[in-house]
């Protein structure tokens, strides 16, 4: 009986220490539970911070994308404006070698002009005589000076939008023009000859005045004749300006538009003007009436 209660007791001390050694490892896997519920609460911290960080990254790519856009485009109209650049320059390079052989033609034309008429330039005098329709010529100075004179005036009335005069020379005279990309071509013909008779010393100030005329343009089909005076004075020294001619037709009739007045005549200071005076029912060709009066020219613009 005693060693049954031995017995019973030995058992009893085995499976209470069994049962502490299972309280232990639930302890310890406790401990390790808990340690792994900690990690993985870091990991997600972790994953959500990653999370947090990628989306940003995301953004961030975004916007560089768009900058990257952008930048595509600002070097596509770098490239455009470049290439517009280039043709402007092989343009401008082309009319700057026009105009180089049109002044060297320029230079040839006059140089002739000088020779053939020296003699005619050295011995002319200023004419006292009435209208008798001869001719001179301009000289190489005189006509360099027209030429500026009437490519400074289509410069400033008509240029703006970076347009170049152009200079053309034929036999018979020159023309000066501006021509824009549309063909609009305001345009100015000068003849090298005058009339002898229309030159004389008007403002007997001691220098001579040619009285000559151009026709002028604005750049469609319509053109007019206007009246200049060129002033010489010694050493190559030269004035020039328009002269008003008056409109002499009374109501009902009216002055013409192409040539609304001419000189008919000269007698020393005093010019004849005629108009050309149209009725309402006047066909542009064909005026019905004519009117004239004469008016002394002292040098000045106005009559």
């Amino acid at each position: 009986m005693k060693m049954r209660k031995k017995q019973l007791r030995v058992e009893h001390q085995k499976k209470l220490k069994f049962i502490d050694s299972l309280s232990q490892e639930l302890s310890l896997s406790n401990k390790k539970s808990q340690d792994l519920q900690s990690d993985l609460n870091n990991s997600s911290n972790d994953l959500i911070l990653t999370s947090d960080s990628l989306k940003n990254s995301n953004l961030e790519i975004n916007h560089l994308e768009v900058k990257l856009l952008a930048s595509k485009n600002e070097l596509s109209l770098l490239v455009l404006e470049i290439d517009s650049l280039v043709r402007q320059n092989s343009k401008v390079s082309s009319e700057l070698i026009l105009l180089k052989s049109e002044f060297v033609n320029l230079q040839i034309t006059n140089t002739n002009i000088t020779s053939e008429n020296q003699e005619l330039t050295k011995e002319k005098e200023i004419s006292q005589k009435p209208c008798d329709s001869s001719h001179g010529t301009f000289n190489y100075d005189e006509l360099t000076f027209i030429i500026n004179y009437f490519k400074e005036k289509l410069e400033n009335q008509y240029l703006g939008e970076g347009l170049e005069s152009r200079i053309y020379i034929s036999s018979a005279g020159i023309s000066v023009q501006i021509e824009d990309e549309d063909g609009y071509v305001p345009e100015i013909n000068i003849d090298k000859n005058y009339d002898t008779s229309l030159a004389r010393d008007y403002g007997k100030d001691g220098s001579e005045e040619i009285i000559f005329y151009v026709e002028e343009t604005a750049g469609g089909q319509a053109y007019w004749y206007n009246y200049y005076c060129l002033k010489s004075f010694n050493e190559n020294r030269y004035e020039m300006f328009q002269i008003k001619l008056p409109c002499l037709c009374k109501e009902p009739y009216r002055c013409g538009e192409k040539r609304p007045a001419y000189i008919t005549d000269v007698s020393g200071d005093i010019l004849t003007i005629s108009n050309s005076c149209f009725s309402e029912d006047d066909a542009n060709c064909c005026p019905s009436s004519e009117a004239t009066s004469k008016y002394k020219f002292d040098g000045k613009p106005r009559l």
